[in-house]
């Protein structure tokens, strides 16, 4: 979504909203010129002008409507404020945008999260086949230093056991035959 206002202009308008909504025993809903002079008196003391300024380019926009006078000094007197059809419906556009985001916020960390889980069980998985793997290669290995050990010890080796030899030796390293010359 296009952002059209400034992050004070949109702290405005629902600024707006919220005091357009709020009734006490003091302001009813419809002394909204009144309690929106109030609130930026208590709550932003020295800053009318500004807020006045945003508050034109809230009219110009056509989120509210704004009607205003100043004093001999400067101070601004609002005479007719109020949100427009506009208005309301940006900040429900601006709501809904912020749940999507934050909705696809969650499903991005969640997604990541079970990525983690797979490459966490992929990795005990291949260190174990790994491990595994080892442990063949070094039983191998140690069968073959006694299997040359025990060949060599022989004094003599009987011409019967080569073939067998050679056999084992075949299917367990994958030699290639001789060739025929």
């Amino acid at each position: 979504m296009e952002r059209i206002l400034t992050n004070y202009q949109v702290e405005w308008l629902s600024n707006l909203k919220l005091l357009s909504d709020y009734e006490d025993d003091y302001f009813g809903k419809d002394e909204m010129a009144e309690k929106t002079s109030n609130f930026i008196e208590n709550n932003y003391p020295g800053c009318e002008n500004e807020i006045g300024k945003e508050f034109n380019v809230l009219k110009n926009k056509g989120f509210i409507t704004f009607e205003y006078t100043t004093n001999q000094s400067e101070y601004l007197i609002i005479q007719e404020i109020g949100m427009n059809k506009a208005g309301i419906d940006y900040l429900i556009m601006l709501k809904e945008d912020f749940i999507e985001r934050s909705t696809t916020n969650e499903q991005m960390l969640e997604l990541l999260k079970n990525i983690t889980e797979i490459n966490k069980n992929v990795n005990e998985i291949a260190q174990k086949t790994l491990l595994d793997k080892i442990e063949q290669l070094s039983t191998i290995g140690a069968n073959f230093a006694t299997m040359g050990s025990t060949v060599l010890s022989l004094t003599g080796i009987p011409q019967g056991i080569i073939p067998i030899i050679k056999e084992a030796l075949n299917g367990i390293i994958k030699l290639k035959p001789p060739q025929a010359r």
